[in-house]
């Protein structure tokens, strides 16, 4: 199995994720899904930036401040 991020910058808790197991491949958006891997790694995978909620309200705010502008 192969799990990595697929986003060039890092998401809220790295979202989304490519996964690859035996050739199925597909993208996870799952919170969920990046604290059990947080929680398999005890912390070393994801970092302290990924996982502040200010990090998350912060990627919320640029994505839609980001798509107002790109609209005028």
């Amino acid at each position: 199995m192969i799990v990595e991020s697929s986003s060039d910058r890092p998401n809220y808790l790295y979202t989304p994720w490519t996964v690859d197991y035996e050739g199925l491949k597909f993208k996870s958006n799952s919170i969920l899904f990046s604290r059990m891997v947080d929680e398999l790694t005890r912390g070393q995978f994801l970092g302290d930036v990924p996982g502040d909620k200010k990090y998350a309200i912060f990627k919320i705010a640029d994505y839609i401040y980001r798509r107002k502008v790109i609209r005028n």
